[in-house]
């Protein structure tokens, strides 16, 4: 009988004791919430920000040289005269104008290295267009 007591105040003592985690004061949860919070923010401030200003200014310099490189010389009397390294040029500005990346919202089954490697692509895509216009526009089309 004796040893009967002792379970049942166990089992109360342990359905307490859950009771008391379970019931985490309104101060425990604020918390919380603050200090998650303050990540988010760390977050956004020391990743998001600087890749979005990297992203916004490293295409909108490369998109500079491809225009000064590709659309200032065709003026109006050139125009019908357009060449092949002048339409490969154009044909660069208009893709880098109007590529749009896509992403799919389905589960993303690529390994590690697949996404570190679609990453670094993407980060490097205005300097390997900019290459390839520099590239054109000094040996195509003596420009530079």
């Amino acid at each position: 009988m004796n040893e009967e007591l002792w379970k049942q105040a166990r089992g109360l003592t342990q359905k307490l004791k859950k009771q008391q985690q379970d019931n985490e004061s309104i101060g425990e949860k604020l918390i919380g919430w603050v200090v998650i919070s303050v990540i988010v923010l760390l977050m956004i401030a020391l990743f998001v920000l600087p890749l979005t200003v990297y992203f916004i200014w490293s295409h909108a310099y490369v998109l500079v040289k491809l225009w000064k490189w590709f659309i200032v010389p065709l003026s109006p009397e050139n125009i019908n005269q357009l060449t092949l390294p002048q339409a490969w040029g154009l044909m660069m500005v208009v893709a880098f104008l109007t590529h749009v990346h896509f992403t799919c919202n389905a589960k993303d089954e690529r390994e590690s290295h697949e996404k570190i490697m679609a990453f670094v692509i993407l980060f490097l895509k205005p300097w390997i267009v900019l290459l390839t216009g520099w590239v054109c526009a000094r040996y195509f089309l003596h420009l530079i």
